[in-house]
């Protein structure tokens, strides 16, 4: 049972163990892990050669604030020029 859990944790903490964010002490027992289970280093070497699902969810992210970003500007530009036909329409009058 205790090593079920272990081996859960370990598979919990991969993506942190890769990235150098666990400490010195749950790297040993990470490391302690992978030479005993080989499907969790079968996990690890899959999440190293493969690039994150997060990468690309933050391009999308990152397109869709473009986006976001080019219609606000369009928005201000027309808001404007509607202003500034407006004014000039009064001072004609």
């Amino acid at each position: 049972m205790e090593e079920n859990k272990l081996h859960i944790l370990v598979k919990d903490l991969l993506p942190d163990y890769i990235d150098g964010l666990t400490s010195p002490e749950t790297n040993k027992i990470i490391e302690e892990h992978l030479f005993q289970c080989s499907s969790c280093q079968k996990a690890l070497e899959r999440m190293k050669e493969s690039p994150s699902i997060l990468d690309q969810d933050e391009k999308i992210e990152f397109d869709y604030l473009k986006l976001v970003r080019k219609r606000s500007r369009r928005h201000i530009w027309l808001s404007v020029c509607i202003v500034l036909v407006i004014v000039v329409s009064f001072l004609t009058i």
